[in-house]
């Protein structure tokens, strides 16, 4: 599964993928078939913290997020908007903390990362999963599908969503989950929004958090953070 992602990336542009992940997903929102929050298992509060290494979104961007959140509010409030604090990059999901030795993951993330320069990433348009709206995330030297591939490699051993690895990773800043019914009304305001700028921002730090998903505000506290050459 790793070791066919660059190829993969090579093949297609990120532009490719991004699209037929839309003509994959949209008809979710358009015909009303979308995830709920709400009634999903990781809205459930007696979950223990979901581990994961991540990039923050750099505060200059949250505006603009914001402003596309509001408009998305204005047709339908009842979906979970999240918070700008909330607003990350994930680039390696780990899984449910059920007893797993930090120590060693973070010896393992140290040593995935050690070898990777900071890097630029641009924020442009949204898109949909089953579950939630997101913005797409574009990077031109491919680094950060580099850092998913190696962090797949070392955390091999400890994690359990593998199913989202590989080819199947896709990097995205979710801005809301589903929690309300759909329809194609609000698949166009979403579909209004699917070039459209955000901005960029220079990466130089990637966190490893524990997640408490069924919260609007706090939902996350890093656990230790990685300057990107290995610098604790």
């Amino acid at each position: 599964m790793y070791g066919d992602l660059m190829g993969i990336m090579k093949r297609i542009n990120q532009e490719t993928l991004f699209e037929r992940n839309w003509n994959r997903f949209k008809g979710f929102a358009s015909e009303n078939k979308v995830e709920k929050i709400s009634e999903s298992v990781f809205s459930r509060k007696d979950n223990p913290p979901y581990l994961a290494i991540q990039i923050d979104v750099n505060q200059k961007l949250w505006k603009p997020i914001q402003q596309i959140q509001a408009d998305l509010e204005t047709i339908e409030h009842r979906h979970k908007f999240y918070h700008p604090l909330y607003f990350h990059i994930t680039v390696k999901h780990i899984g449910w903390d059920n007893g797993y030795d930090r120590e060693r993951i973070k010896e393992s993330v140290l040593t995935s990362l050690e070898k990777f320069e900071p890097f630029n990433i641009n924020l442009k348009g949204l898109n949909i999963f089953p579950a939630c709206v997101f913005v797409q995330v574009f990077n031109k030297n491919g680094s950060i599908h580099k850092i998913h591939e190696s962090l797949c490699g070392g955390l091999r051993k400890f994690c359990d969503m593998q199913i989202i690895e590989g080819s199947n990773y896709i990097p995205h800043v979710a801005i809301l989950s589903f929690d309300s019914d759909t329809n194609q009304i609000f698949l166009e305001a979403i579909e209004k929004y699917r070039c459209y700028e955000i901005g960029e921002f220079f990466v130089r730090r990637v966190h490893m958090v524990e997640a408490f998903s069924f919260r609007n505000v706090g939902c996350y506290k890093k656990i230790f953070s990685v300057d990107l050459k290995g610098k604790i």
